[in-house]
């Protein structure tokens, strides 16, 4: 015979993992702003801004055509996808902050090594939407790069 007192804590012990397992599905579920490069994280404005800065601070050494050069890698087609596919837009931001250019690392603004990084993922062909990225870490690191939707 099983005691209605063992019975009562197993129905209250699945209860509360059943109540647990609930309060973490909408925290997954509704994850806030966008995941991808795919979900439209930056402006056509924020692009051309980026092209001219790329142009002034970046192309000496990476090309005008983002093709890389000597030994400046490519910041666009097959070498970036390679090298960024499934790193975050904020590792890539961190990384060119942190060495770029290299006779000065870290010495444009934020704004504007954002608006660079808008340049090289539009001449990646991701889509540009109605809203700015951002140039805070902690949302950067939420957006993957990642390659075309199948």
């Amino acid at each position: 015979m099983v005691r209605p007192l063992f019975v009562s804590s197993i129905v209250v012990l699945a209860s509360a993992f059943s109540l647990t397992v609930r309060g973490q599905e909408p925290a997954t579920a509704t994850a806030v702003g966008p995941s991808t490069v795919w979900d439209k994280v930056y402006t056509e404005a924020q692009a051309t801004r980026g092209k001219e800065a790329y142009t002034a601070e970046c192309s000496a050494c990476h090309a005008d055509d983002l093709g890389g050069s000597g030994y400046a890698p490519a910041l666009k087609g097959d070498e970036f996808a390679f090298t960024w596919n499934d790193k975050t837009v904020g590792d890539f931001f961190e990384r060119i902050r942190r060495l770029m250019p290299p006779d000065n690392p870290g010495s444009l603004t934020p704004d504007k090594y954002r608006d660079i990084i808008t340049f090289i993922l539009q001449e990646n062909k991701y889509p540009a939407g109605d809203r700015e990225l951002a140039s805070e870490s902690a949302t950067l690191k939420q957006i993957k790069i990642t390659a075309p939707p199948k």
